[in-house]
C-alpha cells in the first residue's frame, strides 16, 4: 500500500514535466514551419504572385504563435496557428496549379482567335476578365474553376461556329449544283414567267384595279356607318362629348373625302383596262414622246429649206457674175 501512494506521488511530480516538453516540442515544430512559409512567401513573390492574403495570413499566425507562447503550458493552443500556415501551403499549391491552367486557357483563347477571327468571344472575354480579377485577388480556387467554365465556353463556341460553317457550305455546295445541273429549266421558267408577266399585264393590272376599289368601297362603307354611330351617341343618346365627337367626325370625313378622291380615278382605269385601252397615264407619255418626234422633224425640214434658199442665192450671184463679165467683153471689143 505504501508503494502505491509513493508512486502516485512521483506520477503526478513528472506529469507537468513531460507536458512541458511536449509542447515546446510543438512550439519548435511550429517556428520550423513559419520559417518555411516565409520562404514560401519570398518565393511566390519572386514568381510573380500577389502576397497580399499569403502575407496577411502569415501575420495573423505570428500573432497568434506570440500570444500562445506567453501562456502557461496548459492555457496554450496553437491550432489556429497551425490551421493559417497549412492554409499557405495549400494557396501555393493552388497558386501554381491556376498559374498553369490559366496559361493553358489564353494560349487556347489566342490560339482560336487567330485562326479563326470571325467567330464571336465575347461571352469568353467576359469570363476571362473576371478570372484574372480572381487570380489577382488570390482567389485561386475561383479563378481556376472560371479557367475551366472559360475553356469548355470556347469549345461550345467553336463546335457552333464549325457546324453553322459547315452547313453554310453545304447549302452552298447544294445550291450551286441544283443551279448548274438546272440551269436551262430555270432559264427558260424566267423567260416564260415574263412573257406571261407581259401578255397578262393587263388583266393583272384590271383585276388589282377592281379589288382596290372594293376595298375602298368596304371602307367607305365602315366609316360611313361609324358616323352615324358618332352622331347618334352625341346627339340622341349624349354619350359622347362635343370634343370627341368633332375629331371623331373630321377624322371620318376627311377619310371619306380621300376615298372620294381615289374611288373615280381606278373607276376610270378599270374601264380603259376593261376595253384595252391605254390607261391615262401611258396616253400622256405617248403624246409627249410624239411631241418630241414632230419637234425633230420641224427642225429637219426648216434646215433643209434654209440649205435650198442658200443654194438659190448663190446660184443667183453665180449668174450675176457671168453677166457683168459677158458685158465688160462686149466692151472692150
Amino acid at each position: 500500500m505504501k508503494k502505491i501512494y509513493l508512486f502516485l506521488i512521483v506520477a503526478l511530480i513528472l506529469v507537468p514535466f513531460v507536458q512541458s516538453e511536449e509542447v515546446s516540442d510543438i512550439e519548435i515544430e511550429l517556428q520550423l514551419k513559419i520559417k518555411e512559409v516565409e520562404i514560401i512567401v519570398f518565393e511566390l513573390r519572386d514568381e510573380g504572385f500577389s502576397i497580399q492574403r499569403v502575407n496577411d495570413t502569415l501575420e495573423a499566425a505570428k500573432g497568434i504563435f506570440e500570444v500562445q507562447s506567453q501562456r502557461k503550458s496548459r492555457q496554450k493552443d496553437f491550432t489556429l496557428v497551425d490551421k493559417y500556415l497549412d492554409e499557405i501551403f495549400e494557396l501555393k499549391k493552388q497558386a501554381y496549379v491556376t498559374r498553369d491552367e490559366i496559361n493553358y486557357v489564353y494560349e487556347f483563347y489566342n490560339d482560336t482567335k487567330k485562326n479563326k477571327p470571325d467567330m464571336n468571344l465575347s461571352e469568353v472575354d467576359k469570363i476571362l476578365e473576371e478570372m484574372q480579377f480572381e487570380f489577382d485577388s488570390e482567389r485561386y480556387d475561383r479563378a481556376y474553376d472560371l479557367s475551366k467554365k472559360a475553356y469548355s465556353r470556347i469549345i461550345d463556341i467553336e463546335g457552333s461556329y464549325t457546324a453553322v460553317n459547315l452547313a453554310y457550305q453545304a447549302t452552298a455546295r447544294t445550291l450551286k449544283n441544283f443551279l448548274i445541273d438546272n440551269w436551262l429549266l430555270l432559264l427558260s421558267i424566267l423567260i416564260g414567267g415574263t412573257f406571261l408577266y407581259f401578255l397578262f399585264r393587263n388583266r393583272i393590272i384590271f383585276f388589282k384595279t377592281k379589288l382596290r376599289i372594293r376595298y375602298l368601297e368596304r371602307q367607305r362603307g365602315v366609316l360611313e356607318q361609324l358616323i352615324k354611330e358618332t352622331q347618334s351617341g352625341y346627339f340622341e343618346k349624349s354619350t359622347i362629348a362635343e370634343s370627341t365627337y368633332r375629331i371623331r367626325t373630321k377624322k371620318f370625313s376627311d377619310m371619306t373625302r380621300d376615298i372620294n378622291r381615289q374611288l373615280p380615278l381606278l373607276k376610270e382605269e378599270l374601264a380603259k383596262r376593261k376595253k384595252g385601252e391605254k390607261p391615262f397615264e401611258e396616253k400622256v407619255k405617248d403624246r409627249s414622246k410624239n411631241n418630241s418626234k414632230k419637234k425633230k422633224k420641224r427642225k429637219g425640214s426648216f434646215s433643209i429649206f434654209k440649205k435650198k434658199k442658200q443654194n438659190k442665192i448663190i446660184k443667183k450671184k453665180v449668174v450675176k457674175k457671168k453677166v457683168t463679165k459677158k458685158k465688160v467683153t462686149k466692151k472692150k471689143k
